[in-house]
């Protein structure tokens, strides 16, 4: 418990005095539970210092001879390793390996889930670099790449936290804004772009937006069809 809590157990202490707040009312609840009689497995996650653990504990009554509960037995599993082996697996699947922003996959879930909770407003952006195909010729790939990477980093940065930003193939990227507007992502749009400026990378961005209801039934590649079409005009007005 030391090594795990920073802190030497007394004798007759009570675990939950070693545990953050909502795991020592998680873990008391779970307790609570077994004392009417249940048996059954939970998978938590324990906060510890700059650690996060995952334990796979077992409740299970404690009966005397009269079949009356006189305590709580749990047994406890460390599973951190083999949890946080899933969850690279999982980042993986749907992670882009170059720029780490999330590939297809993801944002076409993302999107499903959208029409799921009935969304009213759902925007895609879709955006290409200007010019990419030049530079990366021209300077080699390591440069493509780190402005692919530059380029991931620009959209994190300007998009909110509720956005999804996916690299969809190539120079081509894809941001999912849930309930934000057609005026509010030109607004995004204008931000990505002059921060492309100010950065001076040698490339441009074109990017179009597109804004519709759950109610629409579009799928996730017409609304990428429609903001493609809406990109398009934009970059034919760069001229």
């Amino acid at each position: 418990m030391e090594e795990i809590f920073y802190f030497t157990p007394k004798i007759g202490d009570f675990p939950m005095n070693y545990l953050a707040s909502e795991d020592a009312a998680r873990l008391k609840a779970n307790v609570d539970r077994a004392k009417k009689g249940e048996t059954f497995t939970f998978m938590d996650t324990i906060k510890t210092g700059d650690k996060t653990l995952y334990w796979q504990n077992m409740y299970s009554p404690i009966y005397n001879n009269r079949q009356k509960v006189i305590g709580v037995f749990c047994f406890v599993l460390d599973v951190t390793e083999q949890r946080l082996h899933e969850l690279e697996i999982q980042r993986m699947a749907y992670e882009d390996v170059l720029t780490r922003v999330h590939n297809r996959r993801y944002i076409e879930l993302a999107f499903e889930e959208c029409l799921t909770r009935k969304e009213e407003q759902i925007t895609v952006i879709i955006s290409d670099l200007d010019k990419f195909k030049e530079a990366n010729d021209t300077f080699g790939h390591a440069t493509g790449d780190k402005i692919l990477i530059e380029f991931g980093d620009i959209l994190t940065k300007i998009m909110p936290e509720s956005a999804v930003i996916a690299r969809l193939g190539g120079d081509e990227f894809a941001v999912l804004l849930p309930e934000v507007s057609e005026n509010q992502a030109e607004f995004l749009i204008k931000l990505v772009q002059a921060e492309m400026t100010v950065k001076d990378m040698g490339v441009t961005a074109s990017l179009g937006a597109y804004t519709d209801s759950y109610q629409s039934h579009k799928t996730f590649v017409d609304f990428c069809a429609m903001a493609d079409k809406k990109m398009y005009e934009n970059k034919s007005q760069k001229g």
